[in-house]
């Protein structure tokens, strides 16, 4: 019976010495991917939408990244409700802008254009685009608010 406890105590020690060893190791060599909240909530119609009045900011091995949306949930500049005849941006983390600072999505640099431009009307642009949702989204988004 000793040697029985004897030999199931040696085997939780290898155990307990082991998980702490892999943890102690991946904490030191294995990069964390991604450092911050996340974007997103889940939503009944929707399923996944970007967070409304958000802000954070986002550290990845490769960039740092300052990532907010509005009260609509969409990156840009706080609109006083849904535009009217918006150039509608609809994509995925590239037309999101997942990697780049506020400001920086191609959708903002297409809205600063046009209002370059002088118009007395300037034309409002959505950015509605949000990694990771797939394109059954876009279907319900358009069904929903495409009026």
């Amino acid at each position: 019976m000793k040697r029985i406890i004897m030999n199931w105590s040696i085997l939780l020690l290898s155990i307990v010495f082991t998980v702490f060893a892999g943890e102690l190791f991946v904490r030191v060599f294995v990069p964390v991917r991604n450092v911050g909240p996340t974007f997103s909530s889940y939503h009944p119609y929707y399923g996944k939408v970007l967070k409304k009045n958000f802000s954070c900011t986002r550290i990845a091995p490769e960039f740092t990244m300052k990532f907010s949306t509005n009260s609509l949930g969409h990156r840009g500049p706080e609109p006083a409700g849904f535009p009217k005849h918006p150039v509608l941006f609809l994509g995925d983390s590239f037309t999101s802008g997942y990697g780049v600072n506020d400001g920086e999505e191609f959708p903002d640099l297409v809205r600063v254009a046009l209002e370059q431009r002088g118009r007395t009307i300037p034309i409002p642009v959505v950015n509605a685009g949000s990694g990771n949702i797939g394109n059954g989204y876009w279907l319900r988004f358009l069904k929903a608010e495409g009026d």
